[in-house]
């Protein structure tokens, strides 16, 4: 049988709760109930999990991994990567700026492709000139792809939950990206269940998205909205989520080819068969 594909639609949150062991480092659950089994509702990886889970539509995997000891928020995302292939999207809800820095240059050539996301509260991201340089300055000006931010706040404590905001764009992501025909999506402009949008002056708005972070913004009343949906360097989401599939299409389409055959010849007739094959993957 042919390779299986990856889904590119399971997240992981990693966590400081002493639920999971570091030999063991993490978990597979399949709704936010299976993690209320392990964890309490005041744990921070099920207030993550609940929000992860209440996007519509509602991803159906998501990994929790576990942050030892001792450990940086880097050090626990590493050995993560290496326990398991399967998580694409990876969020530490306790991550801060020095973290999110190391997490993002360790995510941005780590195999297999992986995308690191976070939550900023950081108010030197409203006026891009401090220095050090705000975490959506400062990523951007590495041209990092395949971070993505989201600027919220608590507002004074009266939604704590924001502090997890990035989790709900992370589950419509998952839960969106079936795989299957016209399920092609943006994040630009969704909705974020369990968040509460950002009371943001039009100005900072303007700062923060030209320093390529996304916020959740109400309009007019009626609509409230995530935008715009891009990663560090300028990218939206979709287009380097899209592109990772494609890239692991092809290596596992022609990888096929390979291991199912005696040899593909080289000869005109060899090379049409590996053409087709990748035709076959775009």
């Amino acid at each position: 049988l042919a390779a299986a594909r990856s889904t590119f639609n399971q997240a992981l949150i990693i966590g400081s709760t002493n639920v999971i062991q570091t030999a063991e480092r993490l978990r597979l659950y399949e709704s936010a109930t299976e993690v209320l089994d392990d964890f309490t509702l005041t744990d921070p990886e099920y207030i993550a999990a609940s929000i992860y889970f209440s996007q519509s539509p509602a991803p159906d995997k998501l990994w929790i991994g576990r942050q030892g000891v001792g450990e940086s928020c880097v050090e626990a995302l590493q050995a993560c990567r290496e326990k398991s292939s399967e998580w694409y999207i990876a969020v530490i809800p306790a991550a801060a700026y020095a973290d999110h820095i190391a997490c993002a240059a360790y995510i941005e050539s780590v195999t297999p492709a992986s995308i690191y996301a976070y939550t900023t509260s950081d108010a030197d991201c409203l006026t891009g000139v401090a220095s050090p340089p705000d975490i959506f300055t400062y990523l951007k000006s590495l041209d990092y792809s395949r971070s993505i931010g989201q600027y919220a706040t608590t507002q004074s404590g009266a939604y704590p939950n924001n502090i997890y905001a990035i989790m709900a764009i992370v589950g419509y992501a998952c839960g969106q990206n079936s795989g299957l025909a016209n399920s092609a999506f943006t994040l630009k402009f969704k909705q974020e269940t369990g968040i509460a949008v950002e009371p943001l002056s039009s100005s900072q708005i303007t700062i923060i998205e030209g320093n390529n972070g996304n916020v959740y913004l109400e309009y007019a009343n009626y609509y409230t909205i995530f935008e715009q949906g891009k990663m560090a360097d300028g990218t939206f989401f979709d287009e380097k989520m899209n592109l990772d599939m494609l890239v692991n299409n092809l290596q596992l389409t022609l990888m096929d080819l390979l291991y199912q055959n005696p040899k593909i010849p080289q000869t005109d007739a060899g090379v049409t068969q590996l053409i087709q094959a990748c035709n076959e993957a775009c």
